[in-house]
């Protein structure tokens, strides 16, 4: 986990080396690897279109919610501001 993290285009490390967000994170994606990516890519463009540039707890919460590559209504006008 912790080494994909450093492959993400986000300017502040993400807590992938946390118990609890690895754990919260095998149980959305029920530990396959194809679902661990597609998650981690949607929490990852959430971070950037949110500014956070940085994967929270929060954010996979929030990417886990709105399923694959779908954004919140939120998140789409957050990203529409200047």
């Amino acid at each position: 986990m912790v080494s994909y993290g450093r492959l993400l285009p986000l300017a502040k490390p993400s807590p992938f080396a946390e118990k609890d967000i690895v754990q919260k994170l095998m149980a959305y994606s029920g530990g396959l690897t194809g679902r661990v990516t597609k998650l981690l890519a949607q929490a990852d463009e959430l971070a950037i279109r949110t500014k956070t540039e940085s994967i929270s707890m929060d954010l996979l919460e929030e990417a886990a919610a709105a399923g694959t590559f779908k954004l919140t209504a939120r998140t789409q006008a957050e990203s529409a501001q200047p």
